[in-house]
């Protein structure tokens, strides 16, 4: 069995109000490792053998899922990575990036977002929430409104 391969982290979308759960989460990240384990470290509480911090992402609920399980041929994983990539159009990606992921979002982007997150995490949220319970009594009452009275 390998130890790596290709990988794929969906996150939360940060200004998601429906919160549903194919509207709420998006595929953030696609990369390749020859150790999932250590990858998945990296990302999310970052290392300080090679003095990385943790992504500017790893607060949106990260999921992470090996894709392709591969041997440790560098030229596949790169292959099987870069059509990944082209194929899922992650947002927070880098490099690799297909032309037509017009979703995806500069690291400078990111790194703002997060602040913001940071600064008014628990206020956002729960305006969020609030936004979200509006959005779903409304529907509830013009539902109610459309085939209630009409009986």
């Amino acid at each position: 069995m390998a130890r790596g391969g290709v990988y794929v982290i969906t996150t939360r979308k940060p200004h998601a109000l429906l919160g549903l759960w194919l509207l709420g989460r998006h595929i953030g990240y696609v990369g390749l490792t020859n150790s999932y384990a250590r990858r998945k470290k990296q990302h999310l509480e970052g290392d300080r053998r090679y003095n990385v911090s943790a992504k500017d992402w790893a607060d949106l609920a990260p999921r992470f899922r090996p894709l392709v399980p591969l041997p440790d041929w560098r030229w596949l994983l790169e292959l099987v990575e870069s059509i990944a990539i082209a194929l899922l159009c992650p947002v927070y990606n880098v490099e690799k990036q297909p032309p037509w992921n017009l979703r995806k979002i500069q690291p400078s982007t990111a790194k703002r977002q997060r602040w913001t997150r940071d600064q008014f995490g628990l206020t956002a949220r729960a305006a969020a929430f609030a936004l979200r319970m509006l959005f779903w009594v409304a529907i509830a009452v013009v539902a109610w409104l459309v085939w209630g009275w009409t009986r």
